[in-house]
């Protein structure tokens, strides 16, 4: 979780750009803090790729996930991943939230892998 201390209190980020949360703009906590800001979110759906070695989600925390299984890393944070089930549901709450500005065009067909 990306957060610190400062005089007017605590500060957090999102775990991928570092954006410091404003308090209203959309973001998602994943597991034990973790957040990924709408704009992160839409990235995301855009550059999910595979890699060459394992990786640990931040957002659900599970470790050891194949390289096969899509990923996004930002490049503020290197080393900092979302794996694409986390992207997915992500996406899927703030396209079902009404107080999101945001629709989610490209969700895949129900059943599609």
């Amino acid at each position: 979780m990306a957060q610190r201390i400062e005089p007017e209190g605590l500060i957090v980020s999102c775990d991928f750009c570092g954006t410091d949360w404003d308090g209203a703009s959309p973001i998602i906590e994943g597991h034990r803090g973790a957040l990924i800001c709408l704009e992160c979110l839409k990235r995301a759906l855009g550059e999910l790729q595979r890699a060459e070695d394992a990786y640990k989600c931040v957002l659900c925390l599970r470790d050891g996930l194949p390289a096969i299984l899509p990923r996004f890393e930002h490049e503020n944070r290197p080393g900092v991943f979302g794996c694409k089930g986390c992207i997915e549901q992500a996406a899927d709450v703030f396209d079902r939230d009404a107080d999101v500005p945001w629709t989610w065009e490209s969700r895949p067909a129900k059943g599609a892998k």
